[in-house]
């Protein structure tokens, strides 16, 4: 995918290496983002990614609330890959036990 300027993003919460409920807002910034393009919420898991859906951004920054699971499912096992998807950053969360 080729951009005039290169889109960067920041999760600013929750916290690299952080314990998150399985209900929790995820909050962060990006720049660059061209008006067709999209930003989504993504867990991966094993390889596996689950798009959380469609983020809004408003001034740069955005903020949204994440429901996980924490399980695999028959009904949506996961994707490979999101076609024409870029990654601008990433951090590693635990799941609070229930």
């Amino acid at each position: 995918m080729l951009f005039k300027r290169k889109p960067k993003g920041r999760i600013r919460q929750p916290k690299n290496h952080g314990i998150v409920p399985r209900h929790f807002r995820a909050k962060g910034t990006v720049s660059h983002l061209p008006d067709d393009q999209h930003l989504w919420i993504v867990v991966q898991v094993e390889g596996l990614m689950w798009p959380k859906g469609d983020v809004a951004v408003t001034d740069g920054a955005w903020s949204t609330e994440v429901y996980e699971e924490g399980r695999l499912t028959d009904s949506y096992p996961g994707l490979r890959r999101i076609e024409g998807g870029v990654r601008l950053d990433r951090i590693r969360l635990r799941l609070k036990s229930r």
